[in-house]
Protein backbone atom coordinates (compact mmCIF):
# COMPACT_ATOMS: atom_id res chain seq x y z
CA UNK A 1 0.00 0.00 0.00
CA UNK A 2 2.77 2.43 0.96
CA UNK A 3 4.67 1.67 -2.26
CA UNK A 4 1.58 2.36 -4.41
CA UNK A 5 0.89 5.71 -2.74
CA UNK A 6 4.55 6.69 -3.17
CA UNK A 7 4.44 5.88 -6.88
CA UNK A 8 1.20 7.83 -7.31
CA UNK A 9 2.65 10.81 -5.43
CA UNK A 10 5.78 10.80 -7.59
CA UNK A 11 3.73 10.55 -10.79
CA UNK A 12 1.52 13.47 -9.76
CA UNK A 13 4.54 15.55 -8.80
CA UNK A 14 6.18 14.90 -12.18
CA UNK A 15 2.93 15.73 -14.00
CA UNK A 16 2.50 18.97 -12.07
CA UNK A 17 6.12 20.02 -12.65
CA UNK A 18 5.79 19.33 -16.37
CA UNK A 19 2.56 21.30 -16.67
CA UNK A 20 4.02 24.21 -14.71
CA UNK A 21 7.11 24.39 -16.92
CA UNK A 22 5.01 24.31 -20.09
CA UNK A 23 2.50 26.86 -18.85
CA UNK A 24 5.13 29.36 -17.74
CA UNK A 25 7.39 29.18 -20.78
CA UNK A 26 7.97 32.07 -23.15
CA UNK A 27 8.61 31.71 -26.87
CA UNK A 28 11.59 33.63 -28.28
CA UNK A 29 11.44 34.03 -32.06
CA UNK A 30 14.68 34.16 -34.06
CA UNK A 31 14.66 35.52 -37.61
CA UNK A 32 16.81 33.99 -40.35
CA UNK A 33 20.47 34.73 -39.55
CA UNK A 34 19.33 36.11 -36.19
CA UNK A 35 21.39 35.55 -33.05
CA UNK A 36 20.39 32.15 -31.69
CA UNK A 37 22.83 32.42 -28.76
CA UNK A 38 21.34 35.78 -27.72
CA UNK A 39 17.88 34.21 -27.69
CA UNK A 40 19.14 31.35 -25.51
CA UNK A 41 20.97 33.75 -23.19
CA UNK A 42 17.77 35.78 -22.78
CA UNK A 43 15.62 32.70 -22.23
CA UNK A 44 14.73 31.05 -18.96
CA UNK A 45 14.17 27.42 -18.03
CA UNK A 46 11.14 26.04 -19.83
CA UNK A 47 11.25 28.63 -22.62
CA UNK A 48 11.13 27.81 -26.34
CA UNK A 49 13.43 29.21 -29.02
CA UNK A 50 11.50 29.23 -32.32
CA UNK A 51 13.74 29.49 -35.40
CA UNK A 52 12.24 30.95 -38.57
CA UNK A 53 12.50 28.78 -41.67
CA UNK A 54 15.78 29.31 -43.49
CA UNK A 55 19.50 28.68 -43.33
CA UNK A 56 21.60 29.81 -40.38
CA UNK A 57 25.36 30.31 -40.65
CA UNK A 58 26.58 29.23 -37.22
CA UNK A 59 30.30 29.76 -36.68
CA UNK A 60 30.51 29.18 -32.93
CA UNK A 61 29.27 26.58 -30.48
CA UNK A 62 25.77 27.23 -29.16
CA UNK A 63 25.88 27.03 -25.35
CA UNK A 64 22.62 26.64 -23.43
CA UNK A 65 24.42 27.51 -20.20
CA UNK A 66 22.69 24.73 -18.29
CA UNK A 67 19.23 26.06 -19.15
CA UNK A 68 16.42 23.71 -20.06
CA UNK A 69 15.11 25.24 -23.27
CA UNK A 70 13.46 23.79 -26.35
CA UNK A 71 14.74 24.81 -29.78
CA UNK A 72 12.25 24.36 -32.62
CA UNK A 73 12.61 24.98 -36.32
CA UNK A 74 9.95 25.61 -38.92
CA UNK A 75 9.68 24.39 -42.48
CA UNK A 76 8.75 26.49 -45.50
CA UNK A 77 5.73 25.18 -47.16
Amino acid sequence: MHRTSTIVALALTALFASATAQAGGTTHNVRVNGDIQAAITGAGNGDTIQLAAGQYDITTTIDPGGKQVTILGTVDG
